[in-house]
């Protein structure tokens, strides 16, 4: 199965590497399973534009919030809409037996902008943003050159049914455990929700537990057993890969990173940053950012 996840991944990178396609996987029935953290840089939008909202809570939550309605909703192989944040983007269910468990994003677009200004001010309004600076965002970030249908369909359609078929392996490997997979499902499921959407914050064990209604000791036992990581580790996986897409595409400085992301100090984002891609922030940046290439 490990060959089969390696195999996934470079499709994907693939795609984002050749087409420079923003790929999201959004997964309500545990499709990833334990291999979750290998997938987590494509659990969240990476533009600007999506990452400056989501520094918003309550427009986060508002997005996770509208995520089930939008997949049911789906009545074709590949839609392509508007978000209510006025980003464009082409939608692809996953499915077994007839039953919606997900679905992929390819998003990032923008060519109907009469109408997502509108969305915007609302949201803007709303929420206390400013605007004008999320209006520059949303020129600056967003693609108004959307590739044809037919290309996505294409080329993405063999992903769906890669995850399709990961879906079903995982539920035969807990078959074969005999592994009762509803509730702790469930529980795993709202655990990682609870964690995307308030990984920029300071979450203790205690928290996330009180709301996914179990113990310490059971979420720490199934989170481990699902991803091969603790709580802590999953959080700062979460972090890095977004300080990634920072620092490759704004002029955030590394204090400023450090800060949005939940890190106490930049020293110690710096300590962790460099423990798991083996360089600093600083000489990340330098390597991978546009200016800089």
């Amino acid at each position: 199965m490990d060959t089969y996840i390696k195999q996934i991944l470079s499709y994907l990178e693939y795609l984002t590497d050749t087409y420079h396609w923003q790929i999201t996987i959004h997964d309500f029935h545990h499709i990833t399973g334990r291999f979750i953290s290998a997938f987590s840089p494509y659990h969240i939008h990476n533009n600007p534009f999506c990452i400056q909202l989501k520094n918003t809570r309550e427009v986060w939550d508002a997005c996770i919030c509208r995520q089930p309605s939008l997949l049911n909703k789906l009545t074709e192989p590949i839609q392509f809409g508007m978000c209510h944040c006025g980003v464009e983007e082409f939608i692809l269910p996953i499915s077994y037996k007839e039953k919606k468990i997900g679905f992929i994003s390819v998003s990032g677009y923008r060519t109907n902008t009469d109408i997502a200004l509108q969305k915007l001010t609302h949201i803007s309004e709303k929420f206390q943003l400013n605007f004008p600076h999320m209006k520059k965002l949303y020129f600056d970030y967003l693609n108004p050159n959307v590739p044809s249908q037919t290309l996505v369909y294409t080329l993405m359609a063999p992903l769906v049914a890669m995850l399709e078929y990961l879906y079903v392996k995982q539920l035969d490997l807990y078959h074969e455990l005999d592994i009762p997979t509803h509730d702790e499902s469930s529980t795993f499921t709202k655990a990682l929700l609870y964690l995307e959407r308030y990984y920029r914050e300071s979450i203790s064990l205690k928290d996330l537990c009180d709301f996914c209604h179990c113990s310490c000791s059971y979420m720490s036992h199934i989170f481990k057993q699902r991803t091969g990581k603790n709580i802590n580790e999953y959080i700062n996986e979460l972090r890095i890969n977004e300080a990634k897409i920072l620092l490759k595409s704004t002029s955030l400085s590394i204090t400023d990173i450090a800060l949005s992301l939940g890190f106490s100090s930049s020293n110690y984002f710096t300590k962790v940053f460099s423990s798991y891609c083996a360089c600093s922030p600083t000489q990340f940046k330098k390597t991978n950012h546009p200016k800089n290439v």
